[in-house]
């Protein structure tokens, strides 16, 4: 193993095998003074060093680095469920100055959720930035190991440089990983099977390996709790501490090397291959030398020609290295110190201290760089700075973030308390109704503050130091966020609102100063803290706290602008968008359910009407538990997506509102829709565990507004509304056309014949929503299109008229209707309005004459028109008698006030007689006030067709449907119903749409509004 010296897991790493060994021990040896080796012979008295302390310092230097030869099918074994290798005895206890060692197999899955959300920095220090910059992630190793990459690889030397020194450990107890244990060719020994013969000295030879990475102290505190090693000075025959200290030290000396010494593992954190590469360019110490003014010391010459990299590597080491010596020297005496009786006192280091060139003034300033660790870096002021440019002087944003951080802290205590099977009752936690109570509080000197009390998890004050007070730190990226709140796939465990790490920086929106009480989930009550700061603090004092319930209290001073613009003074508070309870109404799901107050002293306590939208979604998955006008989707890296055509805010997302500056209720422009012009977006809740969601910043929008999950979404809005077809189109022509007002919510009611438009073609036996596809499903070649505009009770008003007037046969029936009830513009009056409808229904005409109406059929060969105009006599005659002069017209007046042309657009009609007509009723209806109806009739006439589905809704129809229109007869009804209850996404909302018109629904019976 060491021969081949082949490091899968540590490419960059390339001279470890043998002489690697050869040149640690060397370096063991010279560490060891003259006068001990003189007192190691077999006859001295006393002997200070023996076979004993030979046999555990020669098998720890071969083992110590040891788990760097680790293979693939050695690293599946290695974190399997069925591993051999386990936490060894006292180790797998929490000791002091220890954490237990834990399964490999929780260790590699709580890993693998840490790397999945390292850092683009942290990532690039493991496999580079270049790779990170190209994209890359990791998410999972492949189950065939021939398909792991390079970067699957130092992903897993990451893993295995964390934990090396504890493997070289269990390895002389149990085996090499991956290899069976035996002392034949293609195995490795277990050092402590029963019967090896060094069986003795496992444990010593194990500890003595994993004393390389961990405190002396912790060895000796493991020595002496040990039923077997406790009374002795020398275990097992060793002065082991003695073997210890010489491998820590030598180790580390072999940074003279010229390939990559593995004591860049020792540092602190992992080596970019950039930096690995960097080392392995120059040969960056060029000697050890003995120094000549102090013989424990030695002089490290490092090369005038080393990179910035290399040169803060070099730093690092030679301090690590002295403080090494420094440890070891003083363990030493502390156990040996005392032994002059057996000599041990003598065993010490020969070289105590280092000197480098590198520390001395004039070697730094040759370098052609300043010698200093130089990156980006914040100033303590910069968040609060940015703050009010960020989010402007908003302080309803300020409230947002207090209160979302809030609503987070109550998600994670119900996971946490879930996770150990702990009721939240249980807990001492605020005494109010609320999860989350907000209240702006006036005192008596007039000046006022906000308090946001949570019955949340709480803070510990390792999180209140790295997190709250720390700009753009998410507590969410922690390891310990992580290691609670991750699944084993890596996956967020609950919701949460906050993501960018504004944290109590956001106070600063609303005022200057603020107090902070916490007490975590996990701590008893005594074990609470306190903190009061200011946007100018820079000493903040983190107190203890007595005596508070679990959860967290934050209390703002509010400065005169946010008071102001929150109109907390404001006698007349009305809900707008301008008042308190709109300002802060963000929030919109059930649970935690959040209230707000404004207390002006006394028993003036007025509660604020913060969730206009308070939806059940927030703790129910089960599907029969979501309300009925709401539908919901699982796409890929999302828990869930919520839709409606309900009121409800355009975009949400974890349940906060995706909103602009002052923007009471987002229009759906929130993101991009792609079926704009048939169907109105849908409001959705989105429900992203994984923060994938593409936020601004300051959360008023998309940062890309192309949902990533918009095809998901588009498909089931076709599925509703044909749901919506099935159970609530009428059952017979009459009612139909009674209805047609009464349409799907989402569908885009228009007055133009715009082609893309959705409308819907009926005979006497079945109906289709207008497409070419589903049209061929009414098997008919003849369809009148009749396009009127008038006011409900007006003469043509009465559709039922026209159609009987029209409708023979097997034909269809297209009918675009335009009846005016009140103007839809306010600066319009109605004759305004109305003459802007008859505008569009000319040009729409004008269109059909000219291009046909290609949303029925590419293959027209006729379409018969006719025009009815309300006309006075005295223009009527004129009109008529101009016509008659002109080809292809019929003229008839049934009626005095009223002229009916008719004519062909496929035939020899003079085109100038067409846009005679359409510039005399242009011309009419620019000049008389007095209008009446317009009505004008297409009999359109096509070939037969075989097209196929093309459209989004004609294939997701013919998926669940087939090629079947939706029939007026009953029983023909039930059965297609059923049919497509056969199809599991269509049921879903079949079942909605039942539910809803059994209940009366406004979305069934026509009084909703989308």
């Amino acid at each position: 193993m060491l021969a081949d010296n082949k490091l899968p897991f540590f490419p960059d790493y390339t001279d470890h095998g043998v002489d690697h060994i050869n040149q640690v021990l060397l370096s063991e040896v010279e560490l060891v003074p003259k006068d001990v080796w003189t007192n190691c012979t077999k006859d001295s008295d006393p002997k200070l060093l023996n076979a004993e302390d030979a046999i555990v310092l020669i098998g720890a230097t071969l083992l110590h680095d040891i788990a760097m030869h680790l293979r693939p099918d050695g690293f599946l074994e290695l974190v399997a469920v069925t591993s051999r290798f386990r936490p060894l005895p006292w180790f797998k206890d929490e000791q002091e100055d220890h954490a237990a060692d834990r399964p490999w197999r929780e260790l590699w899955l709580d890993y693998q959720r840490e790397a999945r959300r390292f850092s683009d920095r942290d990532l690039g220090n493991i496999i580079g930035l270049e790779s990170v910059r190209q994209g890359w992630k990791f998410d999972k190793l492949p189950e065939n190991t021939g398909q792991w990459e390079r970067n699957h690889c130092l992903i897993i030397g990451e893993f295995i440089r964390r934990h090396h020194a504890r493997l070289a450990h269990e390895i002389a107890m149990y085996g090499f990983p991956g290899l069976d244990v035996g002392s034949n060719e293609g195995q490795f020994p277990a050092l402590g099977e029963k019967g090896n013969h060094l069986q003795r000295w496992a444990d010593l030879i194990g500890l003595a390996a994993r004393s390389h990475g961990l405190s002396l102290r912790v060895c000796q505190a493991y020595l002496n709790q040990s039923p077997i090693y406790s009374d002795e000075l020398k275990p097992g025959g060793s002065a082991v501490f003695y073997p210890m200290a010489l491998l820590r030290v030598a180790d580390y000396l072999q940074i003279d090397r010229q390939r990559t010494p593995t004591a860049l593992l020792k540092l602190r954190n992992p080596q970019s291959p950039i930096s690995v590469q960097e080392w392995n360019k120059h040969l960056a110490v060029q000697r050890i030398s003995t120094s000549r003014h102090n013989p424990y010391s030695k002089t490290i010459t490092v090369s005038q020609d080393v990179s910035l990299a290399v040169y803060l590597q070099l730093r690092d080491l030679l301090a690590g290295l002295q403080a090494e010596m420094d440890h070891a020297t003083a363990v030493l005496d502390e156990v040996y110190g005392r032994c002059t009786d057996l000599g041990l006192h003598q065993l010490n280091l020969a070289t105590r201290r280092i000197v480098s060139n590198l520390h001395s003034p004039a070697f730094r300033d040759n370098l052609p760089y300043v010698p200093e660790r130089t990156g980006f870096a914040a100033d303590p002021n910069l968040l609060t700075l940015l703050v009010e440019p960020l989010y402007g002087k908003e302080p309803s944003v300020g409230v947002r973030e207090l209160m979302q951080n809030a609503v987070d802290a109550v998600r994670e205590l119900h996971a946490w308390c879930e996770t150990r099977d702990i009721a939240v009752e249980s807990l001492d936690l605020p005494e109010q109704d609320s999860d989350v109570q907000i209240d702006f509080i006036k005192r008596d000197d007039g000046t006022w503050f906000l308090r946001v009390t949570d019955k949340g998890i709480g803070m510990t004050a390792d999180t209140i130091q790295n997190y709250f007070l720390r700009a753009g730190a998410s507590f969410r990226q922690s390891k310990e966020w992580s290691k609670e709140f991750l699944d084993e796939e890596g996956k967020p465990k609950v919701l949460r609102a906050g993501r960018f790490g504004v944290g109590a920086f956001a106070v600063f929106l609303l005022g200057s100063s603020f107090r902070l009480l916490t007490r975590h989930a996990g701590e008893t009550k005594n074990n609470g803290y306190s903190v009061e700061a200011s946007a100018d603090s820079h000493l903040i004092e983190i107190c203890k706290k007595e005596a508070l319930p679990v959860g967290t209290v934050i209390e703002v001073d509010l400065s005169a602008e946010p008071i102001k613009a929150l109109r907390l003074d404001d006698e007349k508070r009305r809900f707008h968008p301008f008042t308190p309870g709109a300002n802060i109404d963000w929030f919109c799901l059930d649970w935690p359910i959040v209230t707000s107050r404004i207390n002006k002293g006394g028993a003036c306590e007025v509660e604020i009407p913060t969730q206009k939208h308070r939806v059940s979604l927030g703790k129910s998955t089960a599907l029969n538990e979501t309300p009925p006008e709401w539908s919901v989707i699982y796409p890929p890296d999302f828990e869930k997506i919520y839709w409606t055509f309900s009121d409800f805010p355009s975009l949400v997302c974890n349940g906060i509102k995706i909103r602009e500056r002052f923007e009471e209720f987002p229009g759906n422009e929130s993101f991009d829709w792609p079926n704009k012009k048939q169907f109105n977006a849908p409001n959705i809740a989105v429900f992203d565990n994984g923060s994938k969601l593409s936020l601004t910043i300051q959360r008023r929008s998309l940062s890309d507004k192309n949902l990533p999950f918009i095809n998901e979404l588009s498909r089931d809005v076709m599925l509703s509304f044909i749901a919506h077809s099935l159970v609530c189109v009428p059952e017979n022509q009459i009612e139909f056309n009674k209805q047609m007002h009464l349409s799907y919510p989402l569908v885009i009611l228009d007055n133009s014949v715009d082609n893309s438009l959705l409308r819907w073609c009926s005979t006497s036996d079945a109906t289709v929503p207008m497409d070419s596809w589903l049209y061929t499903l009414l098997k008919t070649n003849t369809c009148i299109f009749i396009r009127t505009i008038g006011f409900w009770d007006s003469p043509n008003g009465n559709l039922e008229k026209v159609y009987a007037s029209f409708q023979s046969g097997n034909q269809a029936i297209l009918s675009w209707r335009s009846a005016i009830q009140y103007p839809n513009n306010a600066a319009l009056s109605y004759e305004e309005e109305r003459i802007s409808d008859v505008k569009r229904l000319i040009e729409d005409f004008s269109k059909l004459v000219e291009n046909g109406f290609d949303m029925l059929s590419k293959d027209q060969i006729n379409i018969r028109n006719l025009v009815s105009l309300p006309l006075e006599p005295e223009l009527k005659t004129e009109i008529t008698e101009e016509l008659k002069t002109m080809n292809g017209f019929e003229i008839e007046s049934p009626n005095p006030q009223r002229l009916y042309f008719s004519f062909q657009s496929q035939s020899d009609t003079d085109p100038v007689a067409v846009k005679k007509l359409i510039g005399l009723m242009e011309l009419y209806y620019k000049g008389h006030k007095k209008l009446d109806d317009l009505l004008f009739v297409a009999e359109i006439q096509t070939n037969s067709s075989n097209s196929k589905p093309e459209t989004q809704l004609a294939k997701i129809w013919n998926e669940c449907l087939g090629p079947k229109p939706i029939t007026f007869d009953p029983i023909a009804r039930r059965d297609l119903i059923e049919k497509g209850r056969k199809h599991p996404e269509l049921k879903i909302h079949i079942e909605k749409w039942e539910e809803m018109k059994r209940t009366g629904s406004k979305w069934v019976v026509g009084n909703g509004k989308a």
